[in-house]
């Protein structure tokens, strides 16, 4: 496979899904995503990653009636997940395999596996996506929570 070119995860999007994700950066419209599957937000998302748009990623961010305002929970994104997003960004740059556990998913909790194969050696990213307002977000903030609380022990 010919790689001599800058890699995005939104190649695998369709053109039509691609003008919709540009549609939701440039005017913030987060219904422009609610078409999106599950593996889509998290290839979205880490597109988001990379790019540091971390006013979007909080826009995809499954909400629960607990995230914090915007300001915190980039600061807080930035304090305890960025570092790690960004190695998961580029360990699975090269992804062979996105697809939905379907036996662990549900209506509205979908389970993703972004897989990459090295010869005999696997390696599996597991993303958590739920259904909120009739569009599927990233979990990203339970982690995040987690995360900081094992900071602070």
């Amino acid at each position: 496979m010919d790689r001599n070119y800058d890699f995005t995860y939104l190649e695998e999007l369709t053109e039509e899904k691609r003008k919709l994700y540009e549609e939701f950066l440039s005017n913030g419209n987060i219904n422009s995503l609610k078409t999106f599957t599950p593996e889509e937000m998290v290839l979205i998302m880490m597109n988001l990653i990379f790019e540091n748009n971390f006013d979007k990623l909080y826009a995809i961010t499954y909400n629960n009636n607990e995230l914090p305002d915007k300001q915190t929970f980039i600061a807080e994104y930035i304090d305890y997940l960025l570092d790690e997003d960004i190695q998961n960004y580029l360990m699975y740059r090269y992804y062979d395999r996105i697809s939905l556990d379907k036996d662990s998913s549900t209506e509205s909790i979908a389970i993703v596996h972004l897989e990459i194969i090295f010869g005999s050696a696997h390696y599996l990213r597991v993303y958590p996506i739920l259904k909120e307002d009739g569009m599927w977000k990233v979990d990203l903030y339970n982690y995040m929570k987690e995360k900081k609380a094992k900071s602070e022990e």
